[in-house]
């Protein structure tokens, strides 16, 4: 067994911890991928898992393991990320992997399940755009304007929601733009 793999195990583990180990070691992602995908393991070692190695290629500018495509399908995975906080973990992974014909039937599987269980965020309303669930993605995108952006001035994160609103379909930017309007 790798020492990440052990680390990963180890109760009360952060994700943090991983992380920074995956970033020394980066031949230790392979073992750490697999295990959030591995349906035998904790469900708390497999979250962490999965939030380590996503946030792990991001600082490092990886692409995401293939491996975790399995460990996204899990809706076991994807439950215990929402009841341990961790809805990012899942979302990041399904942007990784990207708009694939052969995960369609995954995301909008997982993305519907995280939409119901009350998780929010632009990424999450991108994903319900990109797979046809225009009014969920809608919704979630007025609710973070309205939690994180209305009343601010022209600042980076006013800008950001902006330019991802203008990286939206045209018939989701309108609905969202209708909608905050009201």
């Amino acid at each position: 067994m790798s020492a990440a793999v052990a680390l990963c195990r180890r109760p009360g583990i952060t994700v943090d911890e991983v992380r920074r180990a995956l970033i020394r070691d980066r031949d230790e992602f392979s073992a750490i991928a697999a295990l959030a995908a591995d349906p035998d393991e904790p469900a708390g070692a497999r979250v962490v898992a999965l939030a380590a190695v996503v946030e792990a290629c991001a600082v490092c500018d990886l692409g995401v393991p293939e491996v975790l495509a399995d460990a996204v399908d899990d809706l076991a995975l994807v439950d215990a990320a929402l009841v341990r906080g961790q809805p990012g973990a899942v979302i990041a992974a399904l942007i990784g992997l990207g708009a694939r014909a052969d995960l369609a039937t995954t995301r909008r599987r997982v993305v519907r399940r995280l939409v119901a269980a009350g998780a929010t965020g632009l990424p999450l309303a991108g994903l319900a755009i990109a797979i046809g669930d225009v009014d969920a993605g809608v919704a979630l995108a007025v609710r973070d304007h309205d939690r994180h952006v209305a009343g601010r001035g022209d600042d980076p994160i006013v800008r950001a929601w902006r330019a991802w609103l203008a990286a939206q379909p045209e018939h989701a930017r309108r609905a969202i733009e209708s909608r905050l309007e009201r």
